[in-house]
């Protein structure tokens, strides 16, 4: 009887088991996903992830542009591709002519401002905060000065004193370093122009724009620094 009893549970047996065994192969694999993507390093793509908080307003280059919430009834359009860097040359503290293709293999941080703009001035400590916390990698916070001269507000400024002027400002933020380009013509070489200050444009080590974003931030925020570790993360 005990023989007849083996031979009819047996496959039922056999069937139970294989059950179990799909079963615990699913979990397992479902937990090794889970693994995976928890250590895998972040993978290239759209960073449109990164609109949050401060950077709520990020254009990524060929993506659906952000909406913008001062303008409700205004449909955001798709931002263009990205643009080479300008080949203008600004200037460093010393005078000496540097370009932005001239920091490929850093991910660099181009930020547009003017000591007339408080904003721009707000958001200084933030940058140079960002600068700091990542010195041991390849970063660059490339913050350029536009002043001119203003003789309205400063009788008889010339450039040599509005750059000496704009140095003093920035030498507040340390360790950021002083760049200068004098007025309009570089803010117009960007495609497309920035279309005020503050602007930052990030571009990756390969030196391709990855994203702008045109209004002040708090660049040391954890979001920009989910942002600049993703690109730190790539090749």
């Amino acid at each position: 009887m005990s023989d007849v009893q083996n031979e009819k549970s047996g496959p039922k047996s056999k069937l139970t088991l294989a059950i179990w065994g799909v079963a615990l192969i699913g979990v397992a694999g479902f937990i090794y996903v889970i693994a995976s993507s928890s250590f895998k390093p972040a993978e290239t793509g759209s960073m449109v992830q990164y609109r949050q908080g401060d950077l709520a307003m990020l254009q990524v280059p060929g993506e659906l542009g952000a909406k913008d919430p001062r303008l409700p009834d205004l449909e955001p359009l798709p931002s263009p591709p990205a643009a080479p860097p300008p080949e203008m040359a600004f200037t460093d503290a010393n005078g000496k002519p540097v370009k932005i293709a001239d920091f490929k293999g850093k991910v660099t941080v181009v930020n547009l401002w003017a000591t007339w703009c408080a904003p721009c001035k707000v958001e200084m400590p933030t940058l140079a905060a960002l600068q700091a916390a990542y010195a041991a990698q390849p970063l660059e916070v490339v913050a350029i000065s536009t002043d001119l001269a203003d003789t309205s507000k400063y009788p008889g400024e010339t450039q040599a004193d509005a750059i000496l002027r704009a140095k003093a400002e920035l030498a507040k933020s340390s360790p950021l370093k002083f760049y200068h380009s004098p007025g309009l013509d570089l803010i117009y070489a960007f495609a497309p122009p920035a279309p005020g200050l503050p602007t930052t444009i990030i571009y990756d080590k390969k030196g391709v724009e990855r994203a702008r974003l045109a209004k002040e931030a708090d660049w040391n925020s954890k979001e920009a620094r989910a942002l600049i570790e993703r690109l730190l993360s790539e090749g």
